[in-house]
């Protein structure tokens, strides 16, 4: 019964220790260990589980170096690209980064692979190629192809997939363009901009141009028939016309008040509770150039 229990716990223990995940440190470890042993091809899972893991530029490098030695040039170009644009000083180039560099450009020139221009809308559009692992994917840029047919695919999150078909030949460069459509579920919604403001001062408006009239047609009338009767004496003249005056001049004052009351308050809803979307324009920079972008929210 001991032995039993004994080997149970051992079974228990093995599974335990298997079970346990690796860490990112110990995928690179391992990823060099097979790499030294010439399986390349491991080698790259390793590296990359371990980007997955945490990441970091060294895993790029190991990764595009893992494809330099397995002569798989237009890869290697990707990931040593993203080593070097991605080193820092917590996460600096390997030492042996610059003979990378130096390996890989001798070979791109001696192997006469053929630069294919790739452009895409959205900037950060992943792009893939058919030869390619899935996983190989990279955002705009030049990339040095062998001649032949391949599959280009664009994706971006939001945007319907698209595919190209292009045939790369011998003698000169090629250029591949994407400009991906929105998906028409993901439309990002449009917020109109409420009228309730402008309807409030445009009523507001409309009071002050009334009383403008009253003032205009009628008490402006009435007040000089009082300056007249005042001056002549005529008491019937000034009693005719004093109820008018005093209509029209209350009323007048009403709509002139009530009107800019309106005005100001459509200009208060219009600052608080309908206030207007906040704009933000950011610049992502793109080969030769840059990308302008203008978003809003409310």
């Amino acid at each position: 019964m001991r032995v039993a229990t004994i080997a149970t716990c051992a079974v228990l223990l093995a599974t335990v220790s298997t079970a346990r995940a690796e860490t990112a440190e110990e995928l690179r470890i391992r990823g060099e260990s097979l790499a030294k042993d010439g399986r390349y091809s491991e080698a790259i899972d390793s590296f990359k589980a371990a980007e997955r893991k945490e990441h970091r530029s060294r895993h790029a490098c190991l990764i595009g170096l893992a494809y330099e030695r397995r002569e798989a040039y237009s890869q290697a170009e990707i990931y040593l690209d993203q080593c070097k644009a991605g080193a820092t000083a917590a996460d600096p180039l390997p030492e042996w980064a610059p003979e990378a560099f130096r390996v890989l450009a001798e070979a791109l020139a001696k192997q006469k692979l053929v630069a294919v221009l790739v452009m895409a809308s959205p900037a950060d559009a992943q792009i893939s190629i058919s030869t390619f692992a899935p996983d190989d994917t990279f955002v705009a840029r030049t990339i040095h192809l062998p001649p032949g047919k391949y599959t280009f695919t664009a994706t971006a999150p939001g945007y319907a997939n698209r595919t190209e078909e292009v045939e790369i030949g011998d003698q000169a460069g090629g250029a591949v363009s994407f400009n991906l459509e929105r998906r028409i579920g993901d439309k990002p919604k449009v917020v109109e901009p409420s009228k309730v403001p402008w309807v409030v001062v445009g009523g507001g408006v409309a009071l002050v141009v009334a009383g403008a009239l009253v003032h205009t047609l009628g008490l402006a009338p009435a007040r000089d028939m009082l300056v007249n009767a005042d001056a002549t004496g005529d008491q019937g003249l000034y009693m005719r016309y004093s109820a008018t005056f005093d209509r029209d001049r209350a009323l007048a004052i009403g709509l002139y008040g009530a009107g800019a009351l309106a005005i100001a308050t459509g200009f208060v809803l219009r600052a608080t509770v309908f206030k207007a979307p906040e704009a933000q324009v950011a610049i992502t920079p793109t080969t030769g150039g840059g990308m302008l972008t203008l978003s809003w929210s409310r």
